[in-house]
């Protein structure tokens, strides 16, 4: 069990860098290309539709070829597109191996994530916290590196170092042998509830198994587990409590509460992915340090953001998930409205690494938390909110690049403290919801 640990940490890892090597690189990347923000921007919306799809498409994959042939293949295709990018090809080429790239990065993590869970009937939730501080300090790697290389002006080896870390796992993936769990990984059906069950015996049936091993936080009316982006869709099927009741199987009552999840997960997955992505960029041309500098402040956020997360636990214990994501969405809005008129580079530095630190656990509580309010229904409602999230991280970057082309990295960040705004209004509106708990479905 413990080499499936470090071998899903490295996985996340290697995602972590794959995350945000453009953002690391975009400067010196449009310099060598030519490029204007609105085009680089297209590159990073690639990988996001990419993204997007492998995520959806994983359960899918993985029912028919297994879990290990599926993480192969993903990381195969992760590996490709990174060796593509090594040899600074055309930029049409450029833009057509980043949806590849995205595609194996977004599967990696949706089948790593659920093999874990289901392989794990105690202490999930930490192992998914590792999990998540991997993939943490991959994306706090990146920019170190990049930083070091565009410094001696070898920015272009990130790439071959990705490809080569990509292939390492790859290969990791398809030798080991993982012992008792050797089964769940090549190939894990799942029992499905009998066909004559009541939808209400489907549905406690689909709770129970989705118990283990809890997360609970005083401030919430019970219990959440930890849900896993692209895991099996058998267990939608089995807890649907609702299906031939509404549409995908939700009560009309349900829609709401989902339909504000969605667009909250849409809106959070793009802040962030503009933020970061953009950061470097904002650095240089706002704050005039280096490219080098510029890239090393993205460490910065992504620094506070593995210290946020390593504090998750504890401060959702203390205060409840509820009171978490208000005091969390009130601080990021803070730090970026602050941000966007500061005047120093102390200043400046000080409210990035505070964005990070308030940012860490947004979208993992409260992916737990609309889950809380439709219970029986974790992999569709998970499924759903994470391709929202995906879907915004491809079209904000892209507008966020045409509005750096024409109006300046002021406005930019401008444009972070708006979305920040309209975010703190729609987790208001999904914290009235409270008391839709059994989402009338």
């Amino acid at each position: 069990m413990r080499k499936l640990i470090l071998l899903g940490c490295l996985s996340y890892f290697v995602i972590g860098l794959a995350h945000v090597v453009a953002g690391a690189l975009l400067e010196p990347v449009m310099a060598n290309y030519d490029l204007s923000y609105g085009a680089a921007g297209q590159w990073i919306t690639n990988q996001f539709l990419g993204f997007l799809l492998g995520v959806l498409a994983a359960p899918a994959i993985t029912s028919r070829i297994g879990r290990r042939s599926g993480l192969v293949l993903a990381l195969g295709f992760l590996t490709a597109a990174e060796a593509i990018y090594s040899m600074l090809p055309p930029w049409d080429v450029i833009l057509v191996a980043a949806p590849v790239a995205g595609f194996g990065f977004g599967m990696t993590e949706a089948v790593v994530g659920a093999l874990i869970l289901d392989v794990f009937s105690r202490g999930k939730a930490s192992v998914m916290g590792w999990l998540e501080v991997a993939f943490g300090a991959g994306a706090l790697a990146m920019p170190a590196l990049a930083a070091l290389l565009i410094r001696d002006g070898i920015w272009m080896m990130s790439f071959p170092v990705l490809t080569a870390l990509a292939g390492i796992s790859m290969l990791l993936w398809m030798t080991l042998s993982f012992g008792s769990a050797d089964e769940a990984v090549a190939y894990a059906p799942r029992a499905a509830a009998p066909a004559d069950a009541s939808p209400d015996a489907r549905a406690t049936a689909a709770a129970a198994r989705e118990s283990d091993d809890p997360v609970a936080a005083p401030g919430l009316d019970g219990p959440a587990a930890v849900p896993a982006a692209g895991g099996s869709l058998a267990a939608a099927e089995s807890g649907a409590s609702a299906a031939g009741r509404g549409w995908l199987g939700y009560g009309r009552g349900a829609w709401p509460l989902l339909a504000v999840g969605m667009a909250f997960f849409f809106l959070y997955v793009g802040l962030e992915m503009v933020f970061a992505n953009y950061l470097p960029s904002i650095m240089t041309n706002g704050s005039g340090v280096g490219d080098a500098e510029a890239s090393a402040v993205l460490s910065l956020f992504w620094a506070t953001m593995v210290a946020g997360r390593l504090l998750i636990g504890f401060a959702t214990r203390a205060a409840g998930y509820r009171v978490y994501l208000l005091g969390s969405v009130v601080s990021t809005l803070a730090a970026l409205v602050l941000l966007a008129s500061a005047g120093t580079l102390t200043w400046t530095l000080v409210l990035v690494a505070l964005a990070g630190f308030c940012m860490a656990g947004i979208f993992a509580v409260a992916l737990i938390y609309v889950n809380e309010r439709l219970p029986g229904m974790t992999d569709r409602t998970t499924s759903l909110l994470v391709a929202c999230g995906g879907l915004g991280g491809a079209i904000f970057p892209k507008l966020g690049g045409w509005l750096f082309d024409l109006y300046g990295w002021q406005r930019l960040l401008q444009l972070t403290a708006v979305m920040g705004a309209v975010l703190l209004v729609l987790l208001l509106v999904l914290l009235a919801m409270r008391g839709r708990r059994t989402a009338e479905a």
